[in-house]
């Protein structure tokens, strides 16, 4: 059985370009990135910028590179122009840039 292979990051980092969909940001306080899989799980502060001025910030996001799927199962605060919504998650298809709240609550305009 092969051990997990784990690095702890600070002072996160993420940037994801493409041509046709812009870039995507992504900040974090702290990361764990899995050497063997790189998937990681983005720890406090976590705030994101998607290419069409989409915005989420929450307290933790998980990344699957397989899946190529940004997600998170905590409460998650989504901005869309001028509204704002609340959810108890979110997930980000990273191909298609899609972004769907996991239990949407209190839209605001």
């Amino acid at each position: 059985m092969r051990t997990k292979q784990i690095a702890e990051l600070t002072g996160v980092e993420v940037r994801v370009t493409s041509s046709d969909r812009g870039e995507l940001k992504v900040f974090a306080d702290r990361a764990e990135l899995n050497l063997q899989t790189d998937d990681f799980v983005l720890y406090e502060n976590v705030r994101g910028e998607i290419g069409d001025g989409q915005r989420f910030e929450g307290s933790e996001v998980h990344y699957e590179r397989d899946a190529r799927r940004l997600y998170s199962e905590r409460p998650v605060r989504i901005e869309r122009g001028n509204f704002t919504m609340e959810g108890a998650g979110m997930e980000l298809d990273m191909n298609e840039r899609r972004l769907r709240v996991i239990e949407p609550r209190g839209v605001n305009k």
